[in-house]
């Protein structure tokens, strides 16, 4: 045989490298990830035991843990629990949310069997029902997310209280926000102080706000518009969605916007049957359309510029 060349004459079909990888995430899987993993089911079965803990992992995750990290990632996600308690009864008018991305990730563990595309839609219709402006699209995505991700997936849905994770029905404001992200980034902006003593801490959070927002004032000053950059393109965005729409007036300050489907809009308590004002507190392509082509309300009947 020319060199350069050889033969297979024997194939073994298992793979003997899996455990080396196992251990490897498994060293990963601090109690605390994994408390943040089971935190969900915790709520939903408070008397779930470490061992269980242990058999969902290696299930759902293909993580082997020990019964010690299993043990301490119950304490730590009931102790999770109980600062939601907390924060409930001493700061009761700051309603609470969860984090879309790590309800997302939960929810992916009860789609068992399904193939891969079949995941992604049932995912994008939960994303879309967090994300739903009105009570009544909510309900509609909801029953149909229910009805095609079958009975986990609806068992997994009842155990979330809907004024916590999605926009219709949270009684606070989040501007469209639905993740953690913006603590997170937080935390890593003070990642050096974060080691501090308390007021020593806040201290320095205070001054950095302080020289962020001096910073930020400078650079406003160089603006040609009203608005922030970023904000003025999305107004420029929203007269090309709403420039063939015509418009009805009803009041000074109350509109029908004739879209698909038309949409009643209140200059005066910045609002629009949409929702999507109200949720994230700039006017949506509705508000714009009436404030463009109705004069800003008031009775004013001029150009909103």
């Amino acid at each position: 045989m020319p060199s350069g060349y050889f033969i297979i004459k024997q194939f073994v079909g298992e793979h003997t490298c899996g455990d080396a990888s196992l251990s490897y995430s498994s060293s990963h899987s601090t109690s605390s990830f994994v408390g943040r993993l089971v935190s969900e089911d915790m709520r939903s079965d408070e008397s779930k035991r470490p061992v269980e803990i242990m058999k969902d992992m290696k299930k759902d995750y293909g993580v082997e843990i020990t019964y010690r990290r299993a043990w301490m990632a119950v304490k730590k996600a009931r102790a999770h629990d109980g600062l939601l308690q907390a924060v409930k009864q001493i700061f009761p008018s700051s309603p609470h949310s969860h984090c879309l991305v790590h309800l997302k990730e939960n929810l992916k563990k009860r789609f068992g069997g399904l193939d891969n595309s079949k995941k992604k839609y049932l995912v994008n219709l939960f994303n879309l029902s967090a994300y739903a402006p009105t009570v009544r699209e909510f309900e509609k995505l909801l029953n149909k997310l229910k009805k095609e991700g079958g009975v986990k997936v609806a068992a997994f849905l009842d155990t979330l209280d809907n004024e916590h994770w999605c926009h219709a029905y949270f009684p606070g404001k989040r501007y469209g926000e639905l993740s953690s992200n913006l603590v997170e980034c937080f935390n890593n902006w003070i990642k050096k102080e974060r080691s501090l003593p308390i007021t020593l801490l806040f201290d320095k959070i205070r001054l950095k706000i302080m020289e962020q927002m001096s910073a930020r004032r400078s650079a406003s000053m160089k603006w040609k518009g009203v608005i922030c950059p970023i904000m003025e393109k999305k107004f420029k965005g929203l007269f090309n969605v709403s420039k063939t729409w015509a418009i009805s007036r009803s009041s000074d300050d109350l509109y029908e916007v004739w879209c698909d489907p038309s949409v009643s809009v209140n200059i005066a308590s910045r609002s629009c049957s949409c929702g999507e004002w109200q949720i994230n507190s700039f006017p949506c392509a509705h508000a714009f359309c009436a404030l463009k082509r109705g004069g800003g309300g008031g009775g004013g009947g001029g150009e909103f510029e």
